[in-house]
């Protein structure tokens, strides 16, 4: 959820701790990886140039990967890293690798941010971006309704929490 509401499970600032989320009180500033809507956006778009550019292949397969390590023990892969790879066990938080996530994101949406502006998709394909954006925007859209009615709180109950109605 971080990754597009920042201060969704409070912030941490010189005036004032405010986090509420899961974990010890240093969980938020060694935890919280933002893209932002936009460029989550955009990044999830880029998965269509794959095609076009090899180079893409790489940075989403690295994407994933960043985003799955860095779940920890809430995925069996830093498990299986930290115990099969040498080196791996010296890493102490996997939620670090989400400065590398949050890097390949921001290539990933300045590739399809290129190919919007240059204007790389003619004719039926921009018909298709088009439609690809609205699916991806109008599923954020009702995940965000669903949210506010409270028909998520049984698959996230960190949802019935008063503090997640602040997320601003």
């Amino acid at each position: 959820l971080t990754l597009i509401v920042p201060k969704f499970f409070g912030a941490a600032d010189a005036h004032a701790y405010t986090y509420w989320g899961p974990g010890p009180y240093w969980h938020y500033w060694e935890t919280c990886i933002y893209f932002g809507a936009l460029s989550l956006l955009l990044a999830l778009l880029s998965v269509r140039l794959l095609r076009r550019n090899r180079f893409l292949v790489f940075l989403v397969c690295f994407a994933l990967f960043a985003l799955l390590f860095s779940l920890g023990s809430n995925f069996f892969l830093h498990s299986a890293f930290f115990y099969a790879v040498p080196g791996f066990a010296s890493f102490r938080n996997p939620a670090r690798m989400g400065v590398f996530l949050a890097f390949i994101g921001s290539l990933l949406s300045g590739f399809s941010l290129h190919a919007l502006m240059q204007g790389a998709a003619a004719g039926s394909e921009k018909t298709v971006w088009r439609k690809t954006l609205l699916i991806i925007a109008g599923a954020a859209a009702a995940f965000v309704v669903l949210a506010m009615l409270g028909v998520l709180d049984g698959v996230f109950p960190f949802l019935t929490q008063i503090q997640s109605g602040t997320m601003v």
